[in-house]
């Protein structure tokens, strides 16, 4: 179902261009510099920040899916359990 998808349709916020470019300019420095160094979690966990954009995009992009969930069941842990997001 999301194997069509970017990782930036999820872990980027959507809300405005600006954001948008701001967090991937951010997310990618923190990335480079992680990579020279060597210095990579593992497993790669998401900053609570960063879990605020994939839960918003998942809300935004299921709407349909998740209007009438209550909103604790509407965290995406609940729909995709343990796997990497």
């Amino acid at each position: 179902m999301h194997r069509s998808i970017r990782c930036v349709d999820c872990h980027l916020p959507k809300v405005n261009l600006f954001n948008h470019f701001l967090w991937k300019g951010i997310d990618g420095t923190k990335d480079v510099v992680f990579f020279t160094i060597g210095c990579i979690l593992d497993p790669i966990r998401l900053s609570p920040h960063g879990s605020g954009f994939v839960q918003a995009n998942c809300i935004s992009c299921h709407k349909g899916v998740v209007e009438n969930m209550d909103k604790d069941r509407r965290r995406l842990r609940r729909c995709h359990g343990g796997q990497a997001v």
